[in-house]
């Protein structure tokens, strides 16, 4: 909780020097996937990843790291909230961007909640509405996927049908050309 304060702290004040290089974006979802592996195991989180290899895209390393790691630790909790089920991870070009979709068979969220979503200290409850008793997290992890998505010179959108109907993630990034070494 401390780190996502302070570093919410940092991309405020604009304090975030960030050297955006071409990244796999196959290899750093699947660094972060394993990483996540027994807290998926624990919730009853089935992850599927179907990214290809040379999609590639232009951030930041750490950048890209804290991005996928907040989208999916959030879709794990949401779907360890509903008993658990599933999360699809996939990935695609798009024009001159490629587009990482998460999607998961969670709480879900009304849709009215949508525009808050990514707003500091916005947080969902287990049974996807805000605000509830049960929450989790702190509210800062989708705010800080926006900044850091906006600072790539990409973007981020969350939808969902309704409670208890899952929830689906677009990040979207500049594409770049695999490095030649």
């Amino acid at each position: 909780m401390v780190t996502q304060i302070l570093e919410s702290v940092r991309l405020e004040r604009g304090r975030v020097e960030l050297r955006a290089e071409p990244l796999e974006l196959r290899t750093a979802v699947a660094r972060v996937v394993s990483q996540l592996e027994d807290r998926a195991r624990d919730g009853r989180v089935a992850i599927s990843n179907t990214i290809g290899p040379g999609l590639y895209v232009m951030s930041d390393a750490l950048a890209l790291d804290v991005v996928v790691r907040n989208v999916l630790e959030n879709a794990l909790a949401a779907v360890a909230a509903a008993g658990g089920g599933d999360v699809a991870i996939s990935a695609r070009t798009a024009a001159a961007e490629v587009e990482l979709a998460v999607k998961d068979s969670g709480v879900g969220f009304d849709p009215a909640v949508q525009a808050r979503l990514f707003e500091k200290f916005t947080r969902l409850g287990s049974g996807g509405s805000a605000p509830s008793g049960n929450y989790y997290g702190t509210g800062l992890g989708l705010y800080i996927v926006r900044r850091l998505m906006q600072l790539a010179h990409g973007r981020v959108s969350a939808h969902s049908e309704g409670a208890g109907k899952g929830a689906s993630f677009l990040l979207t990034w500049p594409a770049a050309r695999e490095p030649q070494p």
